[in-house]
Protein backbone atom coordinates (compact mmCIF):
# COMPACT_ATOMS: atom_id res chain seq x y z
CA UNK A 1 0.00 0.00 0.00
CA UNK A 2 1.36 3.49 -1.22
CA UNK A 3 1.39 6.05 1.70
CA UNK A 4 0.04 9.28 1.47
CA UNK A 5 0.84 12.49 2.65
CA UNK A 6 -2.03 15.09 3.74
CA UNK A 7 -4.24 12.74 1.31
CA UNK A 8 -1.91 12.56 -1.65
CA UNK A 9 -0.28 9.80 -2.82
CA UNK A 10 3.65 10.44 -1.58
CA UNK A 11 4.90 9.51 -5.21
CA UNK A 12 2.91 12.43 -6.38
CA UNK A 13 4.87 15.05 -3.88
CA UNK A 14 7.86 14.25 -5.98
CA UNK A 15 6.34 15.32 -9.23
CA UNK A 16 5.32 18.41 -7.24
CA UNK A 17 8.81 18.99 -6.69
CA UNK A 18 10.00 18.69 -9.96
CA UNK A 19 7.35 21.18 -11.24
CA UNK A 20 8.32 23.50 -8.39
CA UNK A 21 11.98 22.97 -9.02
CA UNK A 22 10.86 23.34 -12.53
CA UNK A 23 8.88 26.49 -12.36
CA UNK A 24 12.10 27.74 -10.56
CA UNK A 25 14.62 27.28 -13.60
CA UNK A 26 13.01 27.23 -17.02
CA UNK A 27 11.65 31.31 -16.84
CA UNK A 28 13.70 33.13 -18.71
CA UNK A 29 16.24 29.95 -19.21
CA UNK A 30 16.97 31.46 -22.77
CA UNK A 31 18.72 34.69 -21.18
CA UNK A 32 22.19 35.21 -22.39
CA UNK A 33 25.20 34.07 -19.92
CA UNK A 34 26.32 36.45 -17.30
CA UNK A 35 25.81 37.31 -13.65
CA UNK A 36 26.20 34.01 -11.49
CA UNK A 37 29.22 32.11 -12.83
CA UNK A 38 28.28 33.24 -16.39
CA UNK A 39 31.58 32.85 -17.43
CA UNK A 40 31.65 29.21 -16.49
CA UNK A 41 28.50 28.94 -18.82
CA UNK A 42 30.27 30.21 -22.16
CA UNK A 43 33.28 28.41 -21.00
CA UNK A 44 31.28 24.90 -21.69
CA UNK A 45 29.39 26.04 -23.64
CA UNK A 46 32.29 26.90 -26.00
CA UNK A 47 33.69 23.04 -25.56
CA UNK A 48 30.68 21.88 -26.90
CA UNK A 49 30.66 24.03 -29.98
CA UNK A 50 33.93 22.56 -30.94
CA UNK A 51 32.82 19.15 -31.32
CA UNK A 52 30.45 20.41 -33.79
CA UNK A 53 33.25 19.80 -36.58
CA UNK A 54 34.46 16.63 -35.03
CA UNK A 55 32.88 15.37 -31.95
CA UNK A 56 35.84 12.14 -32.14
CA UNK A 57 37.97 14.32 -30.08
CA UNK A 58 38.08 15.83 -26.86
CA UNK A 59 36.63 19.53 -26.73
CA UNK A 60 38.91 22.27 -27.44
CA UNK A 61 38.73 26.01 -25.99
CA UNK A 62 38.74 29.18 -28.04
CA UNK A 63 42.86 29.30 -28.00
CA UNK A 64 42.52 25.78 -29.76
CA UNK A 65 43.94 23.47 -26.27
CA UNK A 66 42.28 20.24 -25.95
CA UNK A 67 40.29 19.78 -22.42
CA UNK A 68 40.87 16.48 -21.19
CA UNK A 69 39.15 16.53 -17.72
CA UNK A 70 35.64 17.80 -16.83
CA UNK A 71 34.51 16.18 -20.71
CA UNK A 72 31.27 14.59 -20.61
CA UNK A 73 29.22 18.17 -19.80
CA UNK A 74 30.88 19.54 -23.32
CA UNK A 75 29.38 15.78 -25.42
CA UNK A 76 26.52 16.09 -23.72
CA UNK A 77 25.71 19.75 -24.71
CA UNK A 78 27.18 18.55 -28.63
CA UNK A 79 24.16 16.22 -28.54
CA UNK A 80 21.33 19.05 -27.83
CA UNK A 81 23.33 21.20 -30.17
CA UNK A 82 22.60 18.57 -33.27
CA UNK A 83 19.25 18.58 -32.17
CA UNK A 84 17.98 22.10 -31.14
CA UNK A 85 20.72 24.00 -32.18
CA UNK A 86 23.24 26.33 -30.05
CA UNK A 87 21.94 28.48 -28.17
CA UNK A 88 21.73 29.37 -24.52
CA UNK A 89 18.22 27.86 -24.11
CA UNK A 90 18.95 24.45 -25.45
CA UNK A 91 22.40 24.60 -22.97
CA UNK A 92 20.79 24.95 -19.96
CA UNK A 93 17.77 22.77 -20.74
CA UNK A 94 20.84 19.74 -20.51
CA UNK A 95 21.63 20.86 -17.31
CA UNK A 96 18.04 21.31 -15.98
CA UNK A 97 17.28 17.79 -16.64
CA UNK A 98 20.25 16.68 -14.42
CA UNK A 99 18.68 18.72 -11.46
CA UNK A 100 15.25 17.26 -11.89
CA UNK A 101 17.19 13.92 -12.17
CA UNK A 102 18.74 14.74 -8.72
CA UNK A 103 15.75 15.68 -6.92
CA UNK A 104 13.88 12.22 -8.27
CA UNK A 105 17.26 10.59 -6.61
CA UNK A 106 17.08 12.16 -3.03
CA UNK A 107 13.47 10.91 -3.39
CA UNK A 108 14.10 7.57 -3.54
CA UNK A 109 17.08 7.36 -1.20
CA UNK A 110 15.53 9.42 1.54
CA UNK A 111 12.29 6.92 0.73
CA UNK A 112 14.56 3.88 1.45
CA UNK A 113 16.35 5.20 4.60
CA UNK A 114 12.99 6.97 6.09
CA UNK A 115 10.18 6.38 4.27
CA UNK A 116 7.70 8.35 1.90
CA UNK A 117 6.50 11.04 3.70
CA UNK A 118 10.58 12.37 4.49
CA UNK A 119 11.24 11.58 0.92
CA UNK A 120 8.58 13.90 -0.29
CA UNK A 121 9.64 16.95 2.43
CA UNK A 122 13.43 16.11 1.02
CA UNK A 123 12.39 16.35 -2.28
CA UNK A 124 10.39 19.41 -1.84
CA UNK A 125 13.14 21.39 0.14
CA UNK A 126 16.07 20.67 -2.24
CA UNK A 127 14.02 21.79 -5.16
CA UNK A 128 13.84 25.11 -3.15
CA UNK A 129 16.94 25.88 -2.35
CA UNK A 130 18.97 28.88 -4.10
CA UNK A 131 21.84 26.69 -5.23
CA UNK A 132 20.14 23.73 -6.33
CA UNK A 133 18.24 26.75 -8.18
CA UNK A 134 21.32 29.22 -9.67
CA UNK A 135 23.97 26.57 -9.99
CA UNK A 136 20.60 23.63 -11.27
CA UNK A 137 20.27 25.85 -14.07
CA UNK A 138 23.79 26.94 -15.41
CA UNK A 139 26.08 25.34 -17.93
CA UNK A 140 28.23 23.89 -15.92
CA UNK A 141 29.52 20.32 -14.83
CA UNK A 142 28.60 20.29 -10.81
CA UNK A 143 24.91 19.53 -11.44
CA UNK A 144 25.53 16.22 -13.83
CA UNK A 145 28.36 15.06 -11.49
CA UNK A 146 26.05 15.62 -8.57
CA UNK A 147 23.48 13.97 -10.50
CA UNK A 148 25.00 10.98 -11.28
CA UNK A 149 26.48 10.59 -7.68
CA UNK A 150 23.35 10.44 -6.40
CA UNK A 151 21.70 7.76 -9.03
CA UNK A 152 24.79 5.90 -7.75
CA UNK A 153 23.83 5.69 -4.59
CA UNK A 154 20.87 5.62 -4.77
CA UNK A 155 21.08 1.98 -7.06
CA UNK A 156 23.83 0.78 -4.22
CA UNK A 157 21.54 1.00 -1.64
CA UNK A 158 18.66 -0.75 -3.66
CA UNK A 159 20.87 -3.83 -3.87
CA UNK A 160 21.20 -6.17 -6.69
CA UNK A 161 23.97 -7.25 -8.83
CA UNK A 162 22.32 -5.16 -11.78
CA UNK A 163 21.79 -2.17 -10.03
CA UNK A 164 25.54 -2.53 -8.29
CA UNK A 165 26.95 -3.23 -11.61
CA UNK A 166 24.96 0.21 -12.66
CA UNK A 167 26.04 2.37 -9.54
CA UNK A 168 29.67 1.88 -10.17
CA UNK A 169 29.08 2.82 -14.05
CA UNK A 170 27.02 5.96 -12.77
CA UNK A 171 29.66 6.93 -10.23
CA UNK A 172 32.80 6.68 -12.91
CA UNK A 173 30.82 8.89 -14.98
CA UNK A 174 30.18 11.30 -11.81
CA UNK A 175 34.02 11.18 -11.93
CA UNK A 176 34.16 11.81 -16.03
CA UNK A 177 31.74 14.98 -15.73
CA UNK A 178 34.15 16.43 -12.56
CA UNK A 179 36.78 15.42 -10.89
CA UNK A 180 35.52 15.41 -7.20
CA UNK A 181 32.66 13.16 -8.24
CA UNK A 182 35.08 10.70 -7.24
CA UNK A 183 33.81 11.35 -3.55
CA UNK A 184 30.82 10.01 -4.18
CA UNK A 185 32.74 6.63 -4.27
CA UNK A 186 34.66 7.43 -1.41
CA UNK A 187 30.92 7.86 0.60
CA UNK A 188 30.07 4.39 -0.22
CA UNK A 189 32.59 2.95 0.48
CA UNK A 190 32.51 4.89 4.15
CA UNK A 191 28.89 3.73 4.08
CA UNK A 192 29.41 0.48 3.91
CA UNK A 193 32.56 0.86 6.70
CA UNK A 194 30.49 1.89 9.24
CA UNK A 195 27.52 -1.07 8.54
CA UNK A 196 29.69 -3.94 8.28
CA UNK A 197 32.91 -2.35 10.49
CA UNK A 198 35.01 -5.76 9.93
CA UNK A 199 34.96 -8.18 6.68
CA UNK A 200 34.47 -4.72 4.44
CA UNK A 201 36.75 -6.52 1.36
CA UNK A 202 34.23 -8.90 1.15
CA UNK A 203 31.28 -7.24 1.17
CA UNK A 204 29.85 -8.29 -2.41
CA UNK A 205 28.01 -5.16 -3.18
CA UNK A 206 31.30 -3.57 -2.73
CA UNK A 207 33.93 -5.73 -4.44
CA UNK A 208 31.14 -5.53 -7.32
CA UNK A 209 30.40 -1.69 -7.14
CA UNK A 210 34.32 -1.06 -7.24
CA UNK A 211 35.19 -3.92 -10.00
CA UNK A 212 32.60 -1.96 -12.33
CA UNK A 213 33.96 1.38 -11.72
CA UNK A 214 37.71 0.29 -12.04
CA UNK A 215 37.15 -1.26 -15.02
CA UNK A 216 35.80 1.49 -16.70
CA UNK A 217 38.28 4.18 -15.24
CA UNK A 218 41.63 2.37 -15.98
CA UNK A 219 41.40 2.48 -19.56
CA UNK A 220 40.04 5.99 -19.63
CA UNK A 221 42.87 6.81 -17.20
CA UNK A 222 45.35 4.71 -19.83
CA UNK A 223 44.08 6.87 -22.54
CA UNK A 224 45.07 9.41 -21.19
CA UNK A 225 48.11 9.33 -19.47
CA UNK A 226 49.25 7.33 -23.10
CA UNK A 227 47.96 9.97 -25.59
CA UNK A 228 47.08 13.73 -23.43
CA UNK A 229 49.73 12.93 -20.65
CA UNK A 230 50.92 16.63 -20.40
CA UNK A 231 47.12 18.19 -20.67
CA UNK A 232 45.63 15.42 -18.10
CA UNK A 233 48.07 15.34 -15.19
CA UNK A 234 48.35 19.09 -15.67
CA UNK A 235 44.48 19.87 -15.10
CA UNK A 236 44.40 17.36 -12.20
CA UNK A 237 47.67 18.50 -10.41
CA UNK A 238 46.56 22.09 -10.62
CA UNK A 239 43.69 21.53 -8.91
CA UNK A 240 45.23 19.65 -5.68
CA UNK A 241 47.62 22.72 -5.92
CA UNK A 242 44.90 24.98 -5.31
CA UNK A 243 43.09 23.06 -2.75
CA UNK A 244 46.21 23.17 -0.94
CA UNK A 245 46.96 26.63 -1.39
CA UNK A 246 45.74 30.08 0.62
CA UNK A 247 43.82 31.26 -2.52
CA UNK A 248 41.73 27.44 -2.37
CA UNK A 249 41.14 28.07 1.20
CA UNK A 250 39.08 31.13 0.78
CA UNK A 251 38.24 32.00 4.29
CA UNK A 252 37.76 28.73 5.48
CA UNK A 253 34.80 28.15 8.19
CA UNK A 254 33.61 32.02 7.58
CA UNK A 255 33.03 31.13 3.96
CA UNK A 256 30.99 27.54 4.64
CA UNK A 257 28.67 29.44 7.35
CA UNK A 258 28.29 32.17 4.59
CA UNK A 259 27.61 30.05 2.09
CA UNK A 260 25.80 27.63 3.57
CA UNK A 261 23.43 30.12 5.23
CA UNK A 262 22.58 32.21 1.80
CA UNK A 263 22.94 28.69 -0.54
CA UNK A 264 20.48 26.71 1.36
CA UNK A 265 18.60 29.98 2.58
CA UNK A 266 18.55 31.11 5.99
CA UNK A 267 15.74 28.65 7.65
CA UNK A 268 16.62 25.70 5.68
CA UNK A 269 20.29 26.13 6.59
CA UNK A 270 18.38 26.64 10.57
CA UNK A 271 16.59 23.36 9.28
CA UNK A 272 19.65 21.23 8.33
CA UNK A 273 22.00 22.39 11.63
CA UNK A 274 18.76 21.38 13.53
CA UNK A 275 18.32 17.90 12.17
CA UNK A 276 22.14 17.58 12.20
CA UNK A 277 21.70 17.78 15.86
CA UNK A 278 18.65 15.66 15.62
CA UNK A 279 20.42 12.61 13.71
CA UNK A 280 23.24 12.76 15.84
CA UNK A 281 21.33 12.46 19.30
CA UNK A 282 18.99 9.72 17.81
CA UNK A 283 21.86 7.59 16.67
CA UNK A 284 19.83 5.52 14.35
CA UNK A 285 21.08 3.41 11.89
CA UNK A 286 19.26 5.06 8.87
CA UNK A 287 21.02 8.23 9.39
CA UNK A 288 24.64 7.37 8.90
CA UNK A 289 24.64 8.15 5.18
CA UNK A 290 23.84 11.21 4.84
CA UNK A 291 26.05 12.36 8.23
CA UNK A 292 28.77 10.89 6.15
CA UNK A 293 27.83 12.60 2.84
CA UNK A 294 27.05 15.76 4.35
CA UNK A 295 30.42 15.37 6.91
CA UNK A 296 32.45 14.90 3.54
CA UNK A 297 31.32 17.56 1.32
CA UNK A 298 31.56 20.06 4.25
CA UNK A 299 35.40 18.96 4.80
CA UNK A 300 35.32 18.86 1.07
CA UNK A 301 34.72 22.63 1.12
CA UNK A 302 36.20 23.55 3.93
CA UNK A 303 39.57 22.79 1.90
CA UNK A 304 38.69 23.74 -1.66
CA UNK A 305 36.30 26.68 -1.72
CA UNK A 306 37.40 28.87 -4.50
CA UNK A 307 33.77 29.29 -5.85
CA UNK A 308 30.17 28.68 -4.47
CA UNK A 309 29.43 25.90 -6.50
CA UNK A 310 31.81 23.13 -4.36
CA UNK A 311 28.91 23.46 -1.92
CA UNK A 312 26.52 21.85 -4.19
CA UNK A 313 26.90 18.50 -3.14
CA UNK A 314 25.94 19.20 0.00
CA UNK A 315 22.41 20.69 -0.23
CA UNK A 316 20.86 17.05 -1.12
CA UNK A 317 21.84 15.14 2.11
CA UNK A 318 20.88 18.87 4.09
CA UNK A 319 17.90 17.85 2.47
CA UNK A 320 17.22 14.88 3.79
CA UNK A 321 18.81 15.64 7.27
CA UNK A 322 16.41 18.42 7.33
CA UNK A 323 13.30 16.73 6.51
CA UNK A 324 14.03 13.58 8.70
CA UNK A 325 14.15 16.51 11.92
CA UNK A 326 10.87 17.71 10.60
CA UNK A 327 9.11 14.43 10.24
CA UNK A 328 9.96 13.44 13.13
CA UNK A 329 7.92 16.47 14.86
CA UNK A 330 4.32 14.87 16.95
CA UNK A 331 1.94 17.30 16.00
CA UNK A 332 1.40 17.12 12.50
CA UNK A 333 -0.04 20.46 12.16
CA UNK A 334 3.49 21.90 13.06
CA UNK A 335 5.16 19.89 10.92
CA UNK A 336 3.12 20.88 8.12
CA UNK A 337 3.10 24.57 8.82
CA UNK A 338 6.94 24.09 9.36
CA UNK A 339 7.31 22.13 6.16
CA UNK A 340 5.28 25.17 4.06
CA UNK A 341 7.24 27.84 5.31
CA UNK A 342 10.36 26.48 4.70
CA UNK A 343 9.54 25.38 0.97
CA UNK A 344 8.29 29.10 0.34
CA UNK A 345 11.14 30.83 2.13
CA UNK A 346 13.59 28.56 -0.49
CA UNK A 347 11.90 29.48 -3.17
CA UNK A 348 11.56 33.00 -2.41
CA UNK A 349 15.53 33.36 -1.77
CA UNK A 350 15.66 31.28 -4.50
CA UNK A 351 13.70 33.78 -6.79
CA UNK A 352 15.35 36.79 -4.85
CA UNK A 353 18.85 35.26 -5.98
CA UNK A 354 17.72 34.85 -9.41
CA UNK A 355 16.81 38.22 -9.97
CA UNK A 356 20.02 39.73 -8.46
CA UNK A 357 22.33 37.37 -9.80
CA UNK A 358 21.38 35.88 -13.39
CA UNK A 359 18.54 37.75 -15.01
CA UNK A 360 18.81 40.42 -17.21
CA UNK A 361 23.00 40.24 -17.64
CA UNK A 362 23.16 40.65 -21.41
CA UNK A 363 26.01 43.54 -21.22
CA UNK A 364 28.31 41.20 -23.32
CA UNK A 365 25.62 40.18 -25.15
CA UNK A 366 25.56 43.66 -26.23
CA UNK A 367 28.98 44.22 -27.11
CA UNK A 368 28.97 43.71 -30.67
CA UNK A 369 25.90 46.02 -31.07
CA UNK A 370 28.03 48.45 -29.83
CA UNK A 371 31.58 48.30 -31.63
CA UNK A 372 30.04 47.20 -35.00
CA UNK A 373 33.29 46.14 -36.75
CA UNK A 374 33.74 42.51 -37.48
CA UNK A 375 37.46 42.26 -37.21
CA UNK A 376 37.94 44.61 -34.12
CA UNK A 377 40.35 43.85 -31.13
CA UNK A 378 39.38 44.45 -27.75
CA UNK A 379 42.07 44.54 -25.33
CA UNK A 380 40.82 43.64 -22.02
CA UNK A 381 41.67 44.56 -18.38
CA UNK A 382 43.56 42.09 -16.09
CA UNK A 383 39.99 42.59 -13.83
CA UNK A 384 38.08 41.00 -17.41
CA UNK A 385 40.70 38.81 -18.28
CA UNK A 386 40.60 37.24 -14.88
CA UNK A 387 36.73 36.83 -14.39
CA UNK A 388 34.68 37.05 -17.62
CA UNK A 389 37.48 36.44 -20.70
CA UNK A 390 34.98 33.44 -21.57
CA UNK A 391 31.97 35.76 -22.13
CA UNK A 392 34.44 38.07 -24.28
CA UNK A 393 35.36 35.44 -26.85
CA UNK A 394 31.79 33.70 -26.75
CA UNK A 395 29.63 37.08 -27.85
CA UNK A 396 32.48 38.56 -29.37
CA UNK A 397 33.84 35.22 -31.72
CA UNK A 398 35.27 37.39 -35.12
CA UNK A 399 36.80 39.99 -32.70
CA UNK A 400 40.46 39.65 -31.67
CA UNK A 401 40.75 39.33 -27.58
CA UNK A 402 44.13 40.82 -26.53
CA UNK A 403 44.63 39.64 -23.06
CA UNK A 404 46.59 42.74 -20.73
CA UNK A 405 48.17 42.03 -17.09
CA UNK A 406 49.23 44.04 -14.22
CA UNK A 407 47.45 47.62 -14.77
CA UNK A 408 46.16 48.30 -11.69
CA UNK A 409 49.68 49.54 -10.01
CA UNK A 410 50.62 53.13 -10.89
CA UNK A 411 50.42 54.48 -14.38
CA UNK A 412 50.51 51.22 -16.50
CA UNK A 413 48.90 51.64 -19.58
CA UNK A 414 46.18 49.77 -21.15
CA UNK A 415 46.45 50.09 -24.29
CA UNK A 416 49.56 48.65 -26.89
CA UNK A 417 51.04 51.44 -28.74
CA UNK A 418 50.57 51.01 -32.24
CA UNK A 419 47.47 48.85 -33.51
CA UNK A 420 46.24 48.24 -37.34
CA UNK A 421 43.17 47.38 -36.18
CA UNK A 422 40.03 49.44 -34.90
CA UNK A 423 41.35 48.53 -31.20
CA UNK A 424 38.61 48.92 -28.01
CA UNK A 425 39.29 48.41 -24.46
CA UNK A 426 37.14 46.75 -22.59
CA UNK A 427 36.32 48.05 -19.11
CA UNK A 428 34.02 46.60 -16.02
CA UNK A 429 32.25 48.92 -13.87
CA UNK A 430 33.85 47.67 -10.45
CA UNK A 431 37.42 49.10 -12.19
CA UNK A 432 35.70 52.68 -12.40
CA UNK A 433 34.14 55.52 -10.30
CA UNK A 434 32.53 57.23 -13.21
CA UNK A 435 32.40 60.13 -10.25
CA UNK A 436 35.96 60.83 -10.51
CA UNK A 437 36.58 61.00 -14.37
CA UNK A 438 37.30 64.19 -15.58
CA UNK A 439 33.65 65.14 -18.13
CA UNK A 440 35.48 64.23 -21.39
CA UNK A 441 36.51 60.80 -20.09
CA UNK A 442 33.31 59.92 -18.98
CA UNK A 443 31.12 61.27 -21.65
CA UNK A 444 33.25 59.39 -23.86
CA UNK A 445 32.98 56.31 -21.86
CA UNK A 446 29.20 56.75 -22.00
CA UNK A 447 28.97 56.91 -25.49
CA UNK A 448 30.25 53.09 -26.00
CA UNK A 449 28.47 51.60 -22.72
CA UNK A 450 26.88 48.06 -22.38
CA UNK A 451 24.42 48.01 -19.78
CA UNK A 452 22.39 44.60 -18.03
CA UNK A 453 18.79 44.81 -17.50
CA UNK A 454 17.85 45.20 -13.73
CA UNK A 455 15.71 43.23 -11.95
CA UNK A 456 14.16 42.68 -8.66
CA UNK A 457 11.36 40.32 -7.31
CA UNK A 458 7.59 42.07 -6.77
CA UNK A 459 5.03 40.98 -4.61
CA UNK A 460 1.81 43.29 -4.94
CA UNK A 461 4.14 46.18 -5.19
CA UNK A 462 6.69 45.60 -2.83
CA UNK A 463 9.61 45.19 -4.34
CA UNK A 464 12.72 43.20 -2.94
CA UNK A 465 16.09 43.43 -3.94
CA UNK A 466 19.35 41.99 -2.62
CA UNK A 467 22.67 43.18 -4.23
CA UNK A 468 25.01 40.70 -5.81
CA UNK A 469 28.40 40.63 -3.19
CA UNK A 470 30.55 38.92 -5.78
CA UNK A 471 29.29 36.68 -8.80
CA UNK A 472 31.11 33.66 -7.75
CA UNK A 473 29.61 33.56 -4.27
CA UNK A 474 25.57 32.78 -3.06
CA UNK A 475 26.47 35.67 -0.20
CA UNK A 476 24.89 38.88 -1.24
CA UNK A 477 25.11 42.28 -0.27
CA UNK A 478 22.40 44.61 1.43
CA UNK A 479 18.47 42.75 1.23
CA UNK A 480 16.32 46.11 0.19
CA UNK A 481 12.13 46.11 0.65
CA UNK A 482 10.40 49.12 -1.35
CA UNK A 483 7.37 49.75 -2.32
CA UNK A 484 6.79 50.80 -5.82
CA UNK A 485 3.55 52.52 -7.32
CA UNK A 486 4.47 51.97 -10.77
CA UNK A 487 5.24 48.08 -10.30
CA UNK A 488 2.00 46.07 -10.63
CA UNK A 489 1.63 41.75 -9.95
CA UNK A 490 3.83 39.19 -8.72
CA UNK A 491 7.66 38.01 -10.17
CA UNK A 492 10.36 38.84 -11.48
CA UNK A 493 9.96 42.15 -12.76
CA UNK A 494 12.55 44.78 -14.73
CA UNK A 495 13.53 48.13 -13.06
CA UNK A 496 15.71 49.61 -15.64
CA UNK A 497 19.38 49.66 -16.62
CA UNK A 498 22.43 49.75 -15.52
CA UNK A 499 25.89 50.39 -17.40
CA UNK A 500 28.30 47.50 -16.82
CA UNK A 501 30.96 48.02 -19.40
CA UNK A 502 32.43 50.51 -21.32
CA UNK A 503 34.36 50.25 -24.56
CA UNK A 504 36.92 53.21 -24.84
CA UNK A 505 38.26 53.99 -28.63
CA UNK A 506 41.80 55.58 -28.64
CA UNK A 507 42.56 58.31 -31.39
CA UNK A 508 45.63 57.65 -33.11
CA UNK A 509 48.44 58.58 -30.73
CA UNK A 510 46.30 57.86 -27.55
CA UNK A 511 46.94 55.74 -24.53
CA UNK A 512 44.67 55.34 -21.49
CA UNK A 513 45.72 55.25 -18.18
CA UNK A 514 44.86 53.88 -14.91
CA UNK A 515 46.22 56.13 -11.70
CA UNK A 516 47.10 55.22 -8.74
CA UNK A 517 44.10 57.14 -6.95
CA UNK A 518 41.97 54.54 -9.56
CA UNK A 519 40.31 56.98 -12.28
CA UNK A 520 41.37 56.36 -15.48
CA UNK A 521 42.78 59.07 -18.03
CA UNK A 522 43.35 59.31 -21.80
CA UNK A 523 47.20 60.41 -22.75
CA UNK A 524 48.50 61.54 -26.28
CA UNK A 525 52.15 60.70 -27.73
CA UNK A 526 53.95 63.96 -25.37
CA UNK A 527 55.06 63.09 -22.76
CA UNK A 528 56.32 59.60 -23.88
Amino acid sequence: MRESLNGVDSGAWMLIALILSSALMIPQLGDAFGGFHGMSEAYFTQLGQSLLDNPLKYPTRPDGSAQSDNILLPYLLYVSFKVFGVSEASARFVVVAFTLAAIAAVYHICKRLYGARTAAYASLILAATPMNVLVGRNVQPDTVFVSLGLSAVCLFLKGGRRNTILAGALAFLSFLAKLPGILFTIGIIAYVISEKRSDVLNDPRLKTFLVTSLLIMIPYLAYNLAFHQQGFLSAVTSRVMLAASEEGSNNGPDMIAYETFYGLSPLIALAFLAGLAYSIAKHRENNTLPLIFSAMFLLFFLVYNKHSYYILPLAPFAAMIAANALAGIREKRVETALMILLVLSGAFYSLLMLCGNKYGYREYERLPGIYGEEDAAIAVSDHISDNFIDLVTYYNPRAEVIRLKNVREGEDCLMPLDYTRPTYNLLHRSELSLNALNEDMRARLLERSAASDVYALSFFGIVFSAEPANQHFFTHGRLRMNRAKDVRGTGPVKLGEAPELFLVKLKEGERLYRREDGAYSIRGRAGF
